[in-house]
Formats: structure tokens, sequence, C-alpha cells
């Protein structure tokens, strides 16, 4: 009996190796994944905040009737998607009129109280070789609108600052 279990002990001798070389490239390919997916991930997130920063300037610049492009530019400037300044990247910076009631916004109206921006980058991604797709386009849009409150629905944050719009301040607004 002790014979026939030695010999299928045996029979089985290295099967350890490969085991542990497959399970070895499974983890070393779910990481690759990961960290390419991750690396995608934050540079949406980059993206997004120069959009938001773009937009925010953008409509402080119309309201306060300056040159837009040139705020907004300046204020992304400082920005940094991969590493690169974002600046190049705005791509859109268009004043129209955003309806908070339907979630819309309107670049045709002449009614201006928004202005919407868009960043759009093309990401390379080493790890993301490895699926056929080295490359990844990344495109974010932001919305800033400058309306009272009757006009708008306030979100957090809340900025408070001074008050800019004659029909809605009184003393200690």
């Amino acid at each position: 009996m002790s014979t026939r279990f030695s010999n299928r002990l045996r029979d089985e001798r290295g099967i350890i190796l490969p085991l542990i070389g497959l399970t070895f490239s499974a983890i070393l390919a779910a990481t690759a994944a990961g960290v390419g997916i991750g690396r995608v991930t934050l540079a949406a997130s980059e993206g997004q905040n120069a959009a938001d920063v773009a937009a925010l300037t953008g409509a402080i610049a119309e309201f306060k009737n300056r040159d837009k492009w040139l705020d907004a530019w300046a204020a992304v400037n400082g920005n940094a998607v991969e590493n690169r300044s974002a600046a190049p990247m705005l791509t859109h910076l268009d004043s129209g009129f955003y309806d908070s009631d339907t979630r819309s916004f309107d670049g045709t109206s002449d009614d201006h109280n928004a202005v919407m921006a868009r960043i759009e980058t093309t990401v390379n991604n080493p790890f993301g070789a490895l699926m056929g797709k080295s490359t990844q386009r990344i495109e974010k849009i932001a919305y800033a609108a400058l309306t009272g409150l009757r006009g708008g629905r306030p979100t957090l944050p809340i900025v408070i600052g001074e008050c800019n719009f004659e029909g809605d301040c009184f003393e200690q607004s």
C-alpha cells in the first residue's frame, strides 16, 4: 500500500512550479490593469478639475466684462493633467444660458448667465498596450452659472462674498 501511495506522489512531482508561475502571471496582469485604470482615472479627475476652474474663471470674467479666454487660460495654466499644463487642453469656452430647472445649457442664447468649458486630451497608458489600447481619450465638461438665489438652486459648496446682483441684495445680505 505504501508503494502505491509513493508512486502517486512521484507522478505529481514538479507541478507546483508551473502553478506558481501561472499565479504570479495572473497577479502581474491584474496589477498592470489596475495601474492602467488608476492612471486614466487620475488623469480624468485632473481634467475635470481643470474644466471646473476654466468654467468658473470664465463665468467670473464674463460677469466683470473681461476676456474670459485670457482669464481662464491663466487660471487653467496652473493646473496639470499628467504633469502637463492643462491650458492647451482647453478647447471650448462658450458663454450661454444655463437653465437650472432643466439642467441644460443653451450656447445660442443672447441672455448669458453661464460659461461652459471643455478640456480634451489623450492619456498614454503603457499598461493598456497589453489589452491593445495604449492611449485613452479624455473629455471633461464643466458649467459655471452666475445667478441670484431666485434664478438658481444653490448647491454645496456655497461661496459667500460680495453681492453683485442688485435685485437679490439688501442690507447685510
